[in-house]
């Protein structure tokens, strides 16, 4: 850990205490996040692409508090950004890369599909919405085919993606220094801040993952500081109460430790397994026990419920579905749920609204990338495998909607070794951006 990072923990940490306790206004919190974007557009417009990436990171990781707090902040603002992005490498001669990314066919050929559909809406704002985010994540799964980053510089983006995340645990953890938390057994706004907790502990648990990977590679007393501050994102995300943070970050520690060759590391899941048995009691102690019941509850918050639901849908409307964003309110009629509800898992989603060819364009979309980054060596199999089924997980267990999501995405695609131009630019000056990202 260069001492630097040091300084960037600290300041990140500071901020998010400042913005949690107001003492920073959402005014400036808004004028910084517009900054921010603006910032990154420009970085990638002026063949920065990493710099892009990395100041895209910490707009995502500040979306939740956006959509909840700065209502003049456009709902889609980082949607928006990612399509006009996809635009500008589509029409501009600077980005040449060969790499033929098979699951963007399939994934094309869905969004296809969604579009098509998007004319049988009920509700237009959510028809919008949805075909919005599906844009975004094609636009992001071309960009990052036409992008590549060698192993520094995907660590790097990981380093940002732990920084980001102090930022918002600190923002969080304002409401446990305040008190006055009435614990139950179910996840809740109250114990994240005030926003939605699912999205919260899927934010904190790549941060974490960010963090406990960083502490494997260091030594001394870098380690240290990692794993302590690992431990505390761990800690307020097991506070959210939502159990899908733990579970994706066991995952991504799985996937981890199966698809790397340096067999010492296995060690290291004695004290990672501390960490976390630690963090668990420390929270079961301060919630009165309340933690405990919740990871005790049986079932999975109506989700099953939905899935038959979506099931149901299908069965009735096999071949086109029942058109895009109509789950939300087909979902309402008495004979199901009663009330409006997202299906909260992508493929049952996929098949509800837009039947079989729907479905199995997503299945054939998830199979044939994993098929592909299997091929990959080491380090970039690895973070590949890592970042796509966490991806994976939060669509199939929450079916979330953010930014963060098809960010993740294009990092799992460019992260491979680089060849010598992947920017039409001089090998003096692709040197140069790899000096001023290390």
């Amino acid at each position: 850990m260069k001492n630097k990072n040091n300084r960037y923990y600290i300041l990140a940490i500071a901020i998010g205490f400042g913005i949690g306790l107001k003492v920073i206004p959402d005014l400036i919190v808004l004028l910084g996040y517009l900054a921010i974007i603006v910032f990154a557009l420009i970085s990638y417009i002026k063949s920065r692409p990493e710099r892009f990436i990395a100041l895209f990171i910490l707009a995502a990781y500040l979306e939740p508090y956006s959509r909840t707090y700065l209502v003049l902040a456009p709902y889609l603002t980082l949607q928006y950004l990612i399509i006009l992005i996809a635009v500008y490498t589509l029409i501009s001669k600077k980005f040449r890369s060969k790499y033929q990314y098979e699951g963007l066919f399939y994934f094309g050929l869905f969004f296809l599909v969604e579009l098509l559909n998007s004319f049988r809406f009920i509700d237009l704002r959510f028809a919008t919405g949805v075909l919005t985010h599906t844009a975004s994540m094609l636009s992001f799964l071309y960009v990052g085919s036409k992008l590549s980053f060698d192993r520094k510089v995907t660590e790097y983006f990981l380093e940002i993606i732990f920084i980001s995340s102090l930022l918002l645990a600190a923002i969080i953890s304002v409401v446990y220094l305040k008190g006055d938390i009435q614990w139950t057994a179910a996840s809740n706004s109250e114990t994240s801040g005030g926003m939605g907790p699912v999205q919260i502990s899927f934010y904190l648990a790549i941060g974490a993952f960010a963090g406990l990977y960083s502490a494997f590679l260091s030594r001394g007393i870098a380690r240290v500081i990692y794993s302590i501050l690992s431990a505390a994102i761990i800690i307020i995300m097991i506070l959210t109460f939502s159990r899908g943070g733990l579970y994706m970050l066991g995952l991504m520690i799985a996937v981890a430790f199966f698809s790397q060759k340096e067999k010492k590391y296995i060690f290291l899941i004695i004290p990672l397994g501390i960490i976390i048995y630690w963090g668990v009691g420390f929270v079961a102690k301060v919630t009165e026990g309340k933690i405990i019941d919740r990871y005790e509850q049986e079932g999975t918050s109506s989700r099953d419920l939905l899935i038959a639901y979506g099931w149901e849908m299908f069965e009735e409307n096999p071949y086109i579905g029942i058109g895009t964003a109509n789950y939300y309110f087909e979902v309402k009629k008495s004979k199901y749920l009663g009330s409006i509800s997202g299906a909260h898992n992508e493929i049952i989603r996929a098949l509800a609204e837009h039947g079989f060819i729907g479905g199995v364009l997503w299945i054939l979309f998830f199979i044939i990338s994993i098929l592909q980054w299997r091929n990959k060596k080491g380090f970039y199999k690895q973070i590949s495998m890592v970042l796509f089924l966490v991806f994976l997980a939060s669509t199939f267990h929450n079916g979330l909607k953010l930014a963060l999501q098809p960010m993740i995405l294009l990092i799992a695609v460019a992260s491979r070794p680089s060849p010598k131009f992947y920017l039409n630019k001089s090998n003096k000056e692709q040197n140069s951006l790899n000096r001023r990202v290390s």
